[in-house]
């Protein structure tokens, strides 16, 4: 498989920072897949990333005369579902899918709808971007972290291979582990810490990178996420919360999380994903994980408006 094109579906803060990096490289190989109204905006006000307009290239799917090498997608869970549709359109033969939502249930859907040999494992870390309207702004663009649910480091995966080149060939940091399982639940570990407890206190990154009330609301909220996953078959530790310390603070200051934003721009929240999913699962396993419930509720009544 040779990677000629590229769609990105989902230009929020993720996808739009990494289209206009793959760009730089790869060139017009590089579209972002959009239909009607929202295409007509990209193409005509484009984004400002980091102080430079991106007019992107746009592909629409409903046209049917599109397929991608790869497909990137980097929508909230909120609208997830809904863009199912646009990426059937995308899909050929040799299409690989490489999902950088949050959660663990991007990747169960796409393996049961497209199959194993499409279907990747991923999400991103360390990424600061703050989006308002059609600005974005970042200091660390992140990295990305994918792979088939196991990988032999000695010896990756042809398809493995080949995303991770065209990555890295556009500067992107890439990681390919051992575990992807692990790698996926220690993100809910930290997006069920940091990002909820941003939306609930409105802060940014540097209330966490200190000691007080932040970090231990933070810290309260990840413990909870350990505990259980001690009784999932993909155990955290408390080392795990100390790797995120350490990544938190390469952080800018100034920064806000995903949720944060959304919960100042009024758009709805993922906490059904982080907190909502840790809930019910602990459930399953007959544990009460207090912090996570109320901080759930609390995030509900501001979806709500209460």
């Amino acid at each position: 498989m040779s990677i000629n094109r590229c769609v990105i579906v989902g230009a929020g803060a993720v996808g739009a920072s990494l289209g206009f990096r793959l760009e730089k490289t790869h060139g017009d190989t590089v579209a972002v897949a959009a239909e009607g109204e929202r295409a007509q905006r990209y193409a005509s006000e484009g984004l400002i990333i980091n102080g430079e307009h991106w007019y992107p290239q746009i592909v629409d799917p409903s046209s049917g005369e599109y397929t991608a090498d790869l497909v990137i997608i980097a929508v909230k869970f909120n609208q997830f579902h809904e863009i199912l549709p646009m990426v059937d359109r995308l899909i050929g033969p040799g299409t690989q899918i490489l999902s950088l939502l949050n959660g663990l249930a991007s990747e169960e859907i796409l393996l049961e709808r497209y199959g194993s040999e499409h279907v990747f494992y991923g999400l991103t870390v360390g990424q600061d971007t703050v989006r308002i309207e059609n600005r974005l702004h970042f200091v660390q663009p992140g990295r990305i972290i994918f792979g088939e649910k196991k990988n032999d480091l000695s010896c990756l995966s042809e398809r493995v291979q080949q995303v991770k080149t065209y990555l890295e060939d556009a500067n992107v940091v890439v990681e390919v582990p051992q575990d992807m399982e692990y790698q996926l639940w220690w993100k809910l570990m930290v997006n069920t810490g940091i990002n909820q407890a941003s939306a609930v206190l409105r802060a940014p990154y540097r209330e966490f990178q200190q000691p007080g009330e932040a970090f231990d609301l933070m810290r309260a909220l990840i413990l909870e996420v350990i505990e259980l996953s001690g009784h999932t078959g993909c155990p955290l530790s408390y080392d795990d919360f100390l790797r995120w310390c350490e990544l938190l603070d390469t952080l800018h200051p100034d920064g806000k999380t995903s949720m944060l934003q959304d919960v100042e721009a009024g758009r709805p929240t993922e906490v059904e994903l982080f907190s909502g999913t840790i809930v019910r699962k602990a459930a399953e396993f007959g544990i009460r994980l207090p912090v996570n419930e109320s901080v759930l509720e609390q995030i509900r009544r501001i979806d709500q408006g209460v």
